[in-house]
C-alpha cells in the first residue's frame, strides 16, 4: 500500500528587517564609504530593491533579500567580499546604537541582566522569528530562534556578530559567539571570560 505525503509547495513569506536596523546599515555604508558608492552599489540593485534601500524609513520593513543585495553590489563597487561588509557594518551600526542610546544601560549590568536583554535586541532588529536566552554558565549563554524555519545565513551571521558586539560593549572580554542552523531557525552559545 502507497500512502501519499502531502507537502506545502507555497513559497514561504519572505523575511524581513527592521527599518530602524536597516536604516543603521545604510547610515554606517555612507559613513565609511561615502554617498557616491552607496549611490553607485544602489544603482546595481533591481527597481524594488532600489526603493526599498532608499526610501526606508526606521518605521519600514526591508526584505533581508534586498539587505543581502546591497551588500553584494557594495562588494562588486568596493572589491571586498560581501560577508566581509557585513560583518564590519553590523559591528559598526551596533556600536553606533548601543554607544548612544544604551550606552548606560549596558556598562553597569550583570551577566542574567544582559542576557535577558538579548530577545528585546532580536525584536528590534528581525520581524520574524523569536529569540530565547539563557545564561547556562558564568560566561556563558544559549540563544534559540525559533520559529523561522530557513533562516538566511546571512542574517545568522548579523545575529551572531551583534551579539559579539554587545558582548563586547558591555565590558565582556573575548566575546565569541557559535551558531548553527536549525529546522526552525538557528541555536546560538555565546562564551566570554566573566
Amino acid at each position: 500500500m502507497w500512502f501519499v505525503r502531502a507537502v506545502n509547495l507555497e513559497p514561504r513569506p519572505e523575511g524581513h528587517v527592521t527599518g530602524t536596523s536597516f536604516c543603521a546599515h545604510r547610515d554606517e555604508i555612507e559613513a565609511v564609504y561615502g554617498k557616491d558608492v552607496l549611490q553607485r552599489a544602489v544603482g546595481r540593485l533591481e527597481h524594488a530593491q532600489r526603493h526599498h534601500v532608499m526610501d526606508a524609513l526606521p518605521v519600514s520593513l526591508v526584505p533581508i533579500s534586498t539587505q543581502q543585495a546591497l551588500y553584494e553590489a557594495l562588494a562588486a563597487e568596493t572589491g571586498a567580499r560581501a560577508e566581509q561588509l557585513h560583518v564590519e557594518i553590523v559591528r559598526r551600526s551596533t556600536e553606533r546604537v548601543v554607544r548612544t542610546i544604551w550606552r548606560v544601560l549596558l556598562r553597569f549590568t550583570s551577566d542574567e541582566a544582559l542576557v535577558s536583554r538579548a530577545p528585546i535586541l532580536f525584536r528590534k532588529s528581525f520581524c520574524q522569528g523569536k529569540l530565547v536566552a539563557e545564561k547556562i554558565a558564568p560566561g556563558r549563554a544559549r540563544l534559540r530562534v525559533s520559529e523561522w524555519p530557513g533562516m538566511p545565513a546571512f542574517s545568522l551571521r548579523g545575529l551572531r556578530v551583534g551579539i559579539e558586539t554587545i558582548l563586547t560593549l558591555a565590558g565582556r572580554q573575548d566575546a565569541r559567539v557559535r551558531c548553527e542552523a536549525t529546522a526552525d531557525g538557528a541555536t546560538l552559545e555565546a562564551n566570554w571570560n566573566p
